[in-house]
């Protein structure tokens, strides 16, 4: 359980660590997409399939925009840009959105990308890889805050 002192609690610079890390590494993925990539996808129309749920990526350009969000947010998340109220405010916001995104599923965001329902592939991921992976996200990112003020 954590304590009202929340950041000496062993788990905050952990969860900070895993959401950062979570964040970069997510970030360094949408940047090589952005550029072209279809890692780990045989090709961009698999990648498509297995991302968005469509047989169309995004345009790159907003593939790079989401690759520096993220990349910002796990800067902001990391404390590289200092402890600041921002910084917990984004962390708390990205943690709110990143639980949404787990507990609605994927369906609705995929449709405001595509328009379209999303492929089978896409929702068997969303199930089992997806929406766990943004629950464990929001959660560290909860954590990752906890008793700062």
């Amino acid at each position: 359980m954590i304590n009202h002192r929340g950041a000496g609690h062993p788990l905050v610079p952990a969860a900070r660590l895993g959401a950062a890390s979570s964040l970069a590494a997510l970030g360094l993925l949408h940047a090589a997409w952005a550029l072209g990539s279809s890692w780990p996808a045989p090709s961009q129309q698999a990648l498509a399939d297995a991302v968005v749920g469509a047989q169309a990526a995004p345009a790159r350009l907003p593939t790079a925009v989401v690759a520096v969000g993220l990349l910002t947010s796990a800067a902001v998340v990391s404390g590289a840009v200092g402890g600041t109220r921002l910084g917990r405010g984004a962390a708390a916001a990205l943690s709110a959105a990143f639980v949404a995104r787990a507990a609605l599923g994927g369906q609705g965001a995929a449709r405001m990308i595509t328009s379209a329902a999303p492929s089978p592939r896409f929702q068997a991921l969303d199930r089992r890889l997806y929406r766990p992976l943004c629950a464990a996200i929001g959660a560290a990112l909860l954590v990752s805050t906890a008793g700062e003020g």
